[in-house]
């Protein structure tokens, strides 16, 4: 399943989108992967260790439709 990520700074400003293909079809599943890649510093499109200060737009693109969702900064950040 194709799905696309878009990183916004903390102020709301675009700052990148990516897709990813993944072979997860549940929508739970594909959030927490992100939530994941977050956490390791592992987001495409960013350095490693990047990404724990953006707010990320999740959005699985689903058979029949797609339901966007946001994961917000880790904090101690």
């Amino acid at each position: 399943m194709k799905v696309t990520v878009t990183y916004f700074k903390k102020s709301g400003k675009w700052y990148s989108s990516e897709e990813i293909e993944t072979e997860l079809d549940d929508y739970y599943g594909i959030i927490n992967m992100v939530k994941n890649m977050q956490y390791l510093g592992k987001l495409p499109g960013l350095v490693d260790g990047g990404g724990k200060e953006f707010i990320i737009e999740v959005i699985p693109h689903q058979k029949d439709y797609s339901i966007p969702h946001l994961i917000f900064p880790l904090e101690n950040n």
